[in-house]
């Protein structure tokens, strides 16, 4: 409890700080404007841009706050008011090249500050922006590490650019033993099955919907495994081709369970229609033969 009200404490007081400080800059401003428009005044009459301008041009590019910028643009410009009209004219000079040049200074000074206040607007948006997309990346990330099926990009030319840990496990690497590679590369007993599906999607632009691919379990004794595949295309927004994202799932144990309730039926069938001992034994043999794939 004490920790949590030292630093709401320590809050107040920077945020107090801050505003006090901020509140100087809006004091010192336009006494610093002012010094030295009362600088300009001992200067030759007709200068063609007066040291308060300059000034305050450069307060206003300067500054990193909007109201401080507007402090400075609204200083400048009252005093560049006054200036005009206590300022004498250069003999010879019509009154209204005066008026003129004033009207496009301050007119610069206020572009000058509106185009810095939406160049900060568009950075403090493009900083938001960029801390969204990173944030949403890092659950992607996430989401993508963690997925329970295997999941990889690749592009045109059927070479990984991402795979997560469940992908890189059914084929016995490392996720960083994928990246970079080709699919005939990383996988070269698999890429003659694989490479045809990768280019069917990149030639037709359509995904390919679960595709049962046969594997061998790298690492696990060359187990033969059946994977559930599907293959979808990458597209910009402008609609260019990026590459293929795939989706598999490891349907080995429900494969396993079907040939096994298949076999628990023939098996039954079989019994059934047996006539005697010998038919009987006949049936069980052939059903079980069937199923486990042996030839004798």
């Amino acid at each position: 409890m004490n920790d949590v009200s030292k630093t709401s404490a320590n809050a107040d007081q920077r945020s107090t700080s801050a505003s006090a400080q901020s509140r100087l800059r809006w004091f010192t401003i336009p006494l610093l404007l002012v010094i030295i428009f009362t600088a300009d005044l001992w200067l030759p009459a007709g200068m063609a841009l007066p040291f308060c301008y300059i000034a305050g041009l450069v307060l206003v590019v300067a500054l990193p706050n909007p109201r401080e910028k507007i402090v400075a643009a609204s200083t400048t410009t009252f005093l560049m008011v006054i200036a005009y009209f206590i300022s004498s004219t250069v003999p010879d000079a019509p009154g209204w090249i005066y008026f003129v040049n004033l009207g496009l200074a301050l007119l610069m000074i206020w572009i000058v500050a509106i185009l810095s206040l939406r160049h900060r607007h568009a950075q403090e948006v493009m900083r938001e922006n960029e801390r969204v997309a990173t944030e949403r990346l890092a659950h992607l990330r996430t989401i993508y590490a963690s997925a329970p099926v295997g999941l990889c990009f690749v592009d045109r030319d059927l070479r990984y650019v991402s795979i997560n840990n469940a992908m890189a496990e059914m084929n016995g690497h490392s996720p960083e033993f994928f990246i970079g590679k080709t699919i005939r590369e990383a996988a070269p007993e698999l890429a003659d099955n694989l490479e045809s599906h990768y280019r069917r999607v990149i030639d037709t632009g359509q995904p390919v919907i679960d595709e049962e691919v046969p594997t061998a379990a790298q690492g696990h004794g060359q187990e033969r495994r059946i994977c559930l595949c599907s293959y979808y295309p990458v597209h910009t927004e402008s609609g260019q081709l990026l590459g293929v994202n795939v989706a598999v799932r490891d349907i080995t144990r429900r494969k396993q369970a079907e040939a096994d309730t298949l076999f628990l039926l023939d098996l039954g069938e079989g019994i059934r229609f047996a006539a005697d001992a010998d038919e009987l034994l006949w049936a069980v043999a052939v059903a079980l033969g069937e199923h486990l794939k042996a030839s004798r």
